[in-house]
């Protein structure tokens, strides 16, 4: 994942803003045109994957989420510190610099060429990491579990979450998991109870989706982590007033 995450990055050596997006998203064309087009990953279908073997033997289909849930719970949590204490360091400094100001961060001896492939390299190990559980999880790998739907998907918790910034990394998914439960709901609601909305209970989800990246882009675009630093500065500060 690492790998392929530096090689995606390449373009930003050349590229930015919107350009870049454009780029990373063509490339996410390629990766499904290869996929669907070669025996080697059986053409797109799915690949099936074992059940796991721990320490009192295989895990049975009953325990198999229980197990699986704790065992993502404790990945993420480590993760979670990991990239935390990246952050502290000379690296995780230089991605910060270069992300506000690369011209800044290169008169400051920094690479902005070197950094922007480096991110890239670190979010394809993420994402590598996190695509293992998936596999795991579910018991299988297929194409229509990485299409651009889920790229707007994950978009859109960043977006909500905060851009840049760690709480908003795990604020965002559960913001946006909450909203999607939520609109299942109404969306059967509104398909059992009138008749004459089937259409618009089926266009609720993404009519919801994109309503909610407009909003947090027009009011909020630092995101719910900005709540949380607006509320823990709120707490410090409390009952004094400066």
């Amino acid at each position: 994942g690492a790998v392929f995450g530096a090689i995606v990055g390449l373009p930003a050596l050349r590229l930015k803003h919107l350009y870049l997006a454009i780029a990373t998203l063509s490339f996410q064309m390629i990766f499904q045109w290869i996929i669907k087009f070669m025996d080697f990953f059986n053409q797109g279908q799915t690949i099936s994957v074992g059940r796991v073997v721990w320490v009192t033997g295989q895990v049975s289909r009953k325990e198999h989420y229980l197990f699986w849930y704790y065992a993502i719970l404790v990945v993420i949590v480590l993760l979670g510190f990991s990239v935390r204490n990246l952050l502290r360091t000379r690296y995780g400094r230089c991605l910060v610099a270069v992300r506000d100001n690369d011209r800044a961060a290169d008169a400051m001896g920094m690479h902005p060429g070197f950094t922007k492939v480096y991110a890239f390299g670190l979010a394809g190990f993420l994402a590598g990491v996190a695509g293992a559980l998936h596999a795991y999880l579910y018991r299988g790998v297929g194409i229509e579990s990485f299409t651009l739907h889920h790229s707007i998907n994950y978009l859109a918790m960043a977006i909500v979450g905060g851009l840049g910034t760690l709480p908003g990394s795990f604020m965002g998914p559960l913001a946006i998991k909450v909203l999607e439960m939520q609109v299942e709901h109404l969306s059967e609601w509104a398909s059992a109870h009138l008749t004459f909305a089937a259409n618009l209970a089926t266009a609720l989800k993404p009519l919801s989706f994109g309503l909610v990246i407009v909003l947090f882009l027009m009011f909020e675009p630092r995101g719910i982590a900005n709540w949380w630093r607006i509320a823990r500065s709120y707490v410090k500060l409390w009952p004094f007033r400066y």
